[in-house]
């Protein structure tokens, strides 16, 4: 049978059957799933030991006449003396009640000395046991789910300053933080964190922030918020046997059997003291804090979108002069990966030192690689041109729009209007035509151009080969400005 038909059968609280069950006095059957099966034995027993400890027996008294250490005649003749003696001790507490209530004594004038001397006088007075004994472990918190949560929302503050390092400080690129590897980084990054400061707020207050939206508290089994030491311990412990070291795979295996130990009622690894000590945690079923969790939950991922979108903000804002958008373009290569030759300041492509070891991948082989130059209108900046003119027998077309795509990304990040919340670079870089050499077009108040002239090159294919011997020529012009 179940733990909860086994409740049913003896009237007996499922924290006393795990305290008869640890002290060994029970011995259910597990199935292969992990589950106790209790018999009709094992309800026989807990009868018997409900009886017995209401005579007042000690465990230590059960346990002896369980293993034929002991007669049951002889011990309930020791324990009908010691019930006399308490008996005695509770009739002589009556009257030395009655005595001082009829003296009519108040609380300050009260002189406890005579009172206490007739209480202690022999026979010896009763032992502590004038109320049925409680024999019971703290009651296993159960919740999985809002456990698991809490402990979700706990990696995920833990990561999150983290995140906005990698994407604010660092600068570094989605394809960058989306690799599987550096994830993996990443995640061993907020696990850092939490066996640093777990320990700090679970003695410190006796729990943590997600523990805290669902109102879960920590104790050690006395009630007392657990030392620096057993914090320590208890995080470590989740992280090696709940969280499986963060090893993929294994994580969701060991994830997976801590699921089914809270759901069976039983107690995790770290749940224990060294000297098997059962911790208390409450877990309330409140249905507000899981609405409130999912609340909390939503607005943290927003606040995640944010700063990875500040991300992809450039550096330089509103008006630019040459150097600034230089700067922008520079950034967004650098945030694309595209590792083309960088800007200088003056529009101009560097180049890197023939020891540098970098392979470059760049957008035309044109002996200056094209230039930007600032477009002005009234003395103020309104746009920029790239221009570059081409001599050579062969080029993939495909190649030479990735400048263009920088230059559009580093001036439309700059508009005013443009935040981290509705510009998304996908969307413009979406609009430019990946199949015309020429176009026109205005988005979102933005006009996009490109000229061409050729001379001896057919257009219509994306790979550029001349015969041997023969070389065409094109110019190419781009801007990006106000419409």
């Amino acid at each position: 049978m179940t733990i909860k038909e086994l409740e049913q059968a003896v009237g007996m609280t499922r924290a006393n059957i795990r305290f008869y069950e640890q002290e060994g006095l029970i011995s259910p059957r597990r199935e292969e799933n992990g589950y106790r099966d209790y018999s009709q034995a094992d309800v026989e027993t807990l009868e018997r030991i409900k009886l017995l400890r209401r005579l007042q027996l000690g465990l230590e008294e059960i346990r002896a006449l369980q293993n034929g250490e002991s007669a049951l005649p002889d011990v309930l003749a020791g324990q009908l003396k010691k019930l006399e003696t308490d008996q005695a001790a509770l009739d002589r507490a009556k009257e030395v009640c009655q005595r001082l209530r009829e003296a009519g004594t108040d609380y300050a004038a009260l002189d406890p000395q005579p009172w206490l001397r007739e209480l202690e006088r022999e026979p010896v007075p009763a032992s502590e046991r004038f109320a049925p004994p409680v024999d019971e472990l703290p009651p296993p918190p159960g919740h999985p789910w809002r456990r698991y949560f809490a402990r979700a929302l706990d990696l995920f503050l833990y990561g999150l300053p983290f995140t906005a390092l990698w994407a604010l400080a660092l600068h570094l690129s989605p394809q960058t933080m989306n690799n599987a590897l550096f994830k993996l980084f990443d995640a061993y990054v907020g696990i850092g964190v939490m066996l640093l400061l777990e320990p700090l707020l679970l003695s410190r207050w006796g729990t943590t922030p997600g523990k805290w939206l669902f109102g879960i508290t920590v104790r050690d089994g006395d009630g007392n918020k657990l030392t620096w030491e057993r914090a320590r311990q208890r995080t470590w412990t989740v992280f090696a046997k709940g969280m499986g070291y963060g090893i993929p795979f294994y994580a969701l295996w060991r994830e997976y059997k801590s699921y089914q130990t809270v759901d069976r009622q039983d107690r995790c690894d770290w749940e224990r003291a060294e000297d098997g000590e059962p911790e208390r945690m409450e877990v309330p079923d409140s249905t507000a804090r899981g609405v409130t969790y999912v609340g909390v939950r939503l607005a943290l991922s927003v606040l995640a979108f944010l700063i990875l979108s500040q991300a992809a903000m450039p550096p330089h804002r509103g008006e630019l002069t040459l150097a600034e958008f230089c700067d922008n373009w520079n950034f967004y290569n650098s945030y694309t990966e595209l590792d083309l030759r960088p800007l200088s300041q003056d529009g101009k492509r560097t180049e890197y030192p023939e020891n540098s070891g970098v392979i470059v991948i760049d957008v035309v082989n044109s002996p200056d690689g094209g230039t930007w130059s600032e477009i002005r209108e009234n003395g103020e900046t309104v746009g920029f041109r790239y221009e570059i003119t081409y001599t050579g027998r062969f080029f993939v077309a495909d190649y030479m729009t990735d400048t263009q795509c920088l230059g559009l990304l580093a001036y439309v990040g700059s508009l005013p209007e443009v935040n981290c919340v509705n510009f998304r670079p996908s969307g413009w870089l979406n609009q430019l035509p990946q199949y015309s050499w020429e176009y026109d077009y205005t988005y979102r108040g933005v006009r996009v151009t490109q000229q061409v002239t050729d001379e001896g090159y057919d257009l219509s294919g994306n790979v550029i080969v001349l015969p041997e011997n023969q070389e065409g020529e094109l110019h190419l012009i781009f801007t990006v400005q106000r419409a």
